[in-house]
């Protein structure tokens, strides 16, 4: 580990079992906001793929953790074979500590702690103001900027911001959303006559049963993914601490599954984390995807929402909502040894990306 020196006031750490609560508090101090244990020890300690990796810079006068670079251990999909990687994410610089290099270096020695631990890629949603210093200084590439799908449900919450006509908002938003009723409704009927055999829309609150069978016939038309087999999403969704998520499927009568989405409601806003059709057959996504804004109208939220980037699917599936770039969020990455992702993992038409793969909920 590297010594204090006069220039460089503290010293490099790897984490070590009970650090977790000075990284949160140095979380609290640089972003404004608090991250629980609880959920801390999920993403990290609970994690089923390994870890923690988390680098400290921590200040020699007082042991002060001022610095610390975090990934979460994940798999990749590489055209239907798993391969051991992480994603980036919690990089905290302290502001008293700030153009000393500390997040370069933490950054570098948690990328050769992976790699010694097997791990070949690292992956992420740096934003749109930081990416930059990822690919200056930690050898990252741009990958992709994904889309923004969104479709509205209802008008009444910005109506009431712009106008105090009494009853004019409640009264415009009924309207909106009864023709919005009506034009999923006939959507719906539309897509089940051209798919043709007997589909069923359900709700469930874990990953279904019978979702393996799904991910196995889909994960070898994908070039690069996140690897999300069951044990995948049973711990990424159903263990989260923090939010409660939905798993909206297509299913046959024999109980396999044509089509799934899962999401979770952030505010109102019917958030999609991730989309899966069996063979890329539009016409079910477009089904199913008419079945969750329903549904989402039946419990009275404002939009249905999803962030992704692929090599079409995805503006098939979501057409008919209003779509563009969201230059905010940025994916990257970079490999580590391997020859293979470094030769496939810059590529943007290479990869099927959601929300689900960022660190937002």
């Amino acid at each position: 580990m590297a010594e204090a020196t006069p220039s460089m006031p503290w010293r490099l750490e790897r984490y070590r079992d009970g650090d977790e609560e000075a990284v949160l508090a140095l979380f609290r101090t640089v972003f404004g906001k608090a991250r629980s244990l609880e959920h801390w020890r999920w993403q990290f300690k609970a994690n089923p793929y390994g870890g923690p990796f988390v680098s400290m810079a921590r200040r020699e006068r007082d042991d002060l953790v001022v610095g610390s670079y975090s990934v979460m251990p994940v798999l990749l999909n590489v055209m239907g074979r798993s391969v051991p990687a992480c994603q980036s994410v919690d990089t905290a610089v302290h502001p008293d500590h700030r153009g000393q290099r500390l997040f370069e270096t933490t950054a570098s020695d948690c990328y050769a702690w992976c790699a010694s631990a097997g791990l070949q890629a690292v992956v992420g949603f740096p934003n749109s103001s930081s990416y930059p210093g990822f690919m200056r200084t930690l050898g990252w590439r741009r990958i992709v900027f994904p889309d923004q799908h969104l479709l509205r449900l209802g008008i009444g919450a910005a109506l009431a911001r712009r106008t105090r006509i009494p009853l004019l908002p409640s009264l415009a938003d009924a309207t909106y959303r009864w023709r919005r009723r009506i034009g999923l409704g006939s959507r719906r009927a539309l897509l089940r006559r051209l798919v043709g055999g007997e589909l069923t829309f359900r709700v469930h609150d874990r990953v279904p049963a019978a979702y393996e069978a799904l991910w196995n016939a889909c994960r070898s038309l994908e070039v690069l993914s996140i690897w999300k087999d069951t044990k995948y999403f049973a711990w990424r969704y159903d263990q989260n601490p923090d939010h409660r998520f939905s798993y909206f499927t297509l299913e046959r009568a024999s109980g396999e599954i044509a089509a799934l989405a899962v999401g979770v409601d952030l505010g109102g806003v019917l958030t999609l984390c991730e989309l899966m059709i069996e063979g890329r057959n539009a016409p079910v996504g477009r089904w199913l995807v008419a079945e969750i804004a329903l549904h989402a109208l039946s419990r009275g939220m404002r939009t249905v929402s999803f962030l992704g980037a692929d090599q079409g699917l995805f503006h098939d599936v979501f057409e008919g909502f209003a779509c563009e770039r969201s230059y905010t969020n940025v994916y990257c990455g970079r490999a580590f040894d391997s020859a293979v992702l470094t030769e496939l993992l810059p590529q943007p038409g290479n990869w099927t990306v959601t929300f689900g793969d960022g660190d937002f909920v």
